[in-house]
Formats: structure tokens, sequence, C-alpha cells
């Protein structure tokens, strides 16, 4: 753990393996090995790693809340939150957790109770600019323009560079008619992120 936070990867993982070999049902080294994999986007290992980790050790609430964020990059989100729920269930102050049940939520269209889930890790941390974003997000899904964009601008507030915050904002904007302010916004987000394609395209549509 300690080579892994020091940022030497492969050592790291050299030792989990090791540690594998001897003891093969290790969940300590089986999960921080799948979050390796996570990390370099190998992702059906890491739900694999992680599973073996949670059958071992029932309990493992970080286990559970990691491998839903697996389940979220493999785009299953129906799998991402049954896993927040287990999570959940063992530690509820996990805001990760929460912020990922409302992404898996979100992404199943089941937008109340993303919102539910962005405000029960707002309860906790009122100043997370993720959920803060994401709640602007499902609001604006919802049709909740004005509480949207006020969501996205205190995620702002506390991170003014967060592109994706920047997004969500441009969009509540958007779908709202405000179409000038939109442009406007849009064309702030590339200077932070050049690369944020969704952003360049949704500038094409506001103009």
């Amino acid at each position: 753990m300690q080579h892994n936070q020091a940022g030497d990867v492969a050592k790291a993982e050299s030792i989990y393996q090791q540690i594998l070999r001897v003891q093969p049902n290790h969940p300590g080294a089986l999960h921080l090995l799948g979050l390796i994999a996570h990390q370099v986007g190998e992702n059906g290992i890491a739900a694999d790693l992680i599973t073996r980790a949670v059958e071992v050790q029932s309990d493992f609430a970080e286990a559970h809340s990691n491998l839903a964020a697996v389940y979220l990059a493999l785009n299953e989100p129906d799998k991402a939150a049954a896993s927040c729920r287990k999570a959940l269930a063992l530690k509820p102050e996990l805001t990760g957790t929460h912020n990922n049940l409302g992404n898996a939520l979100q992404n199943m269209e089941k937008l109340e109770e993303a919102v539910a889930s962005y405000r029960n890790a707002l309860a906790i941390a009122p100043n997370y600019a993720d959920a803060l974003s994401n709640l602007g997000s499902a609001l604006k899904k919802t049709g909740e323009f004005e509480a949207a964009m006020a969501s996205c601008r205190k995620a702002l507030a506390i991170d003014p560079n967060f592109a994706g915050a920047h997004y969500n904002l441009d969009n509540a904007l958007q779908r709202s008619g405000r179409l000038e302010k939109a442009v406007a916004s849009y064309r702030q987000a590339p200077a932070i992120e050049p690369n944020y394609a969704d952003t360049h395209n949704n500038l094409g549509t506001a103009l």
C-alpha cells in the first residue's frame, strides 16, 4: 500500500501478486489489485478481482463501493447501484458511494432517486463539488432549471476549473432557453479542458 500511495504502482502490483500466490483469497490484495486494474482501464479484470474480494469478505464496504465504480465504467448501472447499496448498508457515511449511486440511478433514468442520492452525499459533505455538479445534471433533466443552475454554480464556486460543472451549467442554460448565456459559458469550458468533446458539440448546438 505504501508503494501504491507513493505512485510506484508496478512495485505494489508485484507485491499484491506475491501475496495472492501464498494466499489466493486475501481480500485486501484482491481489492487493491483490482483498483490498479481499474486505474489503467482494465475494468473487466478489475470487476473479477474485486468481486472475489467481496465474496471472501462480504462486509468489505470499500470494496463494494469500488466495485460500483468499476461497474459504472463498464456501463452496467444496475450492478453499480446494487454494489453501492451493499456498501451503504455497511457504511452509510461513504459520500462517494452516495454520489456513485446517484450516477447509476441517473444513467437508468431514475431521476428522483438520483436526486435523493446526491442530496444524501451533500448532507454529509455540503461542499462536495462532484455531487453538486451531478445534482445539477439530474435537476436539469427533471426540468428544475433554476435549482440545477444554482447547484452547478455552487460547485464552480468551490472549484472554478471544474469542467464538468461548467458543462452541466451550460446545458441547463441551453435547456432553459438562455442561449446567449449558454454560448458564452460553453466558450469558457475549452480553456479549462480543450478536449472535452461534448462541450464543443453543445456549443455548436447552441449556436
